[in-house]
């Protein structure tokens, strides 16, 4: 069963989840089958397996085994009991997210159209007023997107009952539009923005215009999600933004947590990750210390986790990179550990956890460890780059004749690269570094001036890969 839907779909539910699907499964068959019925067997079987889930116990052959003990063995036929189990675990997680959600604005919406559709006027009037009156403050998208309908419904019954007297809820309701307009459009646009920063863009599907906006100042003081959101617009749309932008959405963000839902703001910590990085990356070394907090902070927050309690790849690096960039190697190596079976994307688990830990062996100067876990290739570009040059790194610690064959062979894959997908974020740090480290390994040892010469190279080279350890390769020389 390893890798069907239905025990992926299975493998997701909590230890409460299963007890509870168990019971709604049980519901769905007459009380004389019950003890006889295949499809709630194969469900206690998967009950049986879990927490671990091992492969073995898990073998189709087995488990038809134990549902047809008199039958030969027939894949449709085992196929077919896992398909009605499946629409069973479908229906109950449906069932799950509707009571969930039963209490949104939402629902409340409907059930007032339930009453309109009725002609129970008076009480569809006494239900909008009720909603009016509890209309709760908006801490997220979600929230101004059901204040809009609110309104709008308002407007509607109002436009419906025109005394010829008010405005009709028309300016309430259009002024909930524009909030929701704005919240949703500066999510998205903040999106392409920090795309357009670690992948390179066909520029021509972006129309003159649609990649800008403008936030009136009165719904900034009134929303402080559509201020943080304004704020981080326009620090991505900056090159190298400066220090003071990230200190200033650094400070708004903290004042107003209480004010934003859990969700967005996990969105905003990761909007203010990514600018320390860039910042970072363009030279500002003394937030190392700040940026391994934040992420620190956030691990223990939960906000750096999907809602399956996974990390992505990126974020896994990240924190890794993060914490031995602050000299806490042996904090990152801890948390390496603690989290390799919590990276999303099975196949390339094993890799990610391996290069990971192959940082943690160079911070420490194990550098035969690391250069032994090193994949030649990754799934991500950023993973594919890193391992390039933790590879290329590790050959100069250790003298090795292959460094200039791979540092050449590095310079040509960026070249090659940049003309397909990789951008100029991306590929001028990685030129740089490989340019500067050719610079390093091709000067004369009986120049006095090398040194500084080099160093000074390196400090013009802002935003190179790799430049700590560069400077210190270059003061090291004799």
């Amino acid at each position: 069963m390893e890798g069907s839907y239905l025990l992926d779909l299975y493998k997701s539910l909590s230890r409460e989840e299963r007890i509870d699907f168990e019971r709604f499964a049980a519901m769905q068959v007459h009380g004389p089958e019950l003890l006889h019925d295949k499809r709630l067997r194969l469900i206690c079987i998967l009950q049986q397996a879990a927490p671990d889930f091992e492969s073995a116990s898990l073998d189709k052959k087995s488990i038809f085994t134990q549902l047809f003990p008199q039958e030969t063995y027939t894949q449709g036929r085992l196929d077919k009991v896992m398909a009605e189990v499946n629409k069973w675990l479908k229906s109950y997680l449906l069932f799950v997210h509707q009571q969930q959600n039963a209490g949104s604005s939402l629902q409340q919406i409907t059930w007032g159209e339930i009453l309109k559709t009725r002609r129970l006027d008076t009480w569809h009037q006494h239900h909008l007023h009720k909603m009016m009156k509890n209309k709760p403050v908006a801490t997220n998208r979600d929230d101004y997107l059901d204040a809009f309908r609110l309104e709008l419904k308002v407007c509607e019954y109002e436009s419906a009952h025109n005394y010829l007297k008010g405005d009709l809820n028309v300016p309430q309701a259009l002024e909930a539009l524009d909030l929701y307009y704005f919240t949703a459009r500066l999510e998205l646009l903040n999106n392409l923005l920090l795309q357009r920063k670690v992948t390179k863009i066909n520029n021509e599907t972006i129309s003159p215009g649609l990649a800008t906006i403008h936030l009136p100042q009165a719904y900034q003081a009134q929303s402080p999600l559509l201020k943080i959101a304004y704020e981080i617009y326009q620090i991505l749309q900056q090159v190298r933004p400066p220090l003071a932008d990230f200190e200033r959405l650094s400070a708004l963000i903290h004042q107003n947590e209480q004010a934003i839902a859990p969700a967005m703001l996990q969105q905003f910590y990761a909007y203010l990750r990514n600018i320390c990085t860039i910042l970072i990356n363009s030279g500002h070394n003394e937030l190392l210390p700040i940026y391994h907090q934040i992420q620190k902070n956030d691990l223990a927050r939960g906000y750096l986790y999907h809602g399956n309690g996974l990390l992505s790849a990126s974020v896994y690096l990240s924190v890794t990179n993060g914490a031995i960039r602050a000299n806490q190697p042996a904090w990152a190596l801890e948390f390496v550990e603690a989290h390799q079976d919590r990276i999303m994307g099975e196949n390339a688990q094993r890799d990610l956890y391996h290069l990971n830990k192959a940082l943690c062996h160079f911070a420490f100067g194990q550098f035969d460890a690391a250069l032994a876990l090193i994949a030649p290739t990754f799934e991500f570009v950023n993973y594919t780059l890193l391992a390039k040059r933790l590879e290329i790194k590790i050959l100069y610690e250790l003298q090795s004749d292959l460094l200039p064959y791979k540092t050449g062979a590095f310079k040509v894959f960026i070249t090659r690269a940049s003309q397909k997908f990789l951008p100029a974020e991306l590929k001028n740090p990685n030129a740089d570094f490989v340019n500067l480290l050719l610079q390093l390994m091709r000067s004369k040892p009986r120049d006095k001036n090398r040194k500084t010469l080099l160093l000074n190279r390196i400090y013009a080279k802002t935003q190179a890969a790799e430049r700590d350890w560069l400077q210190e390769k270059v003061k090291n020389l004799r």
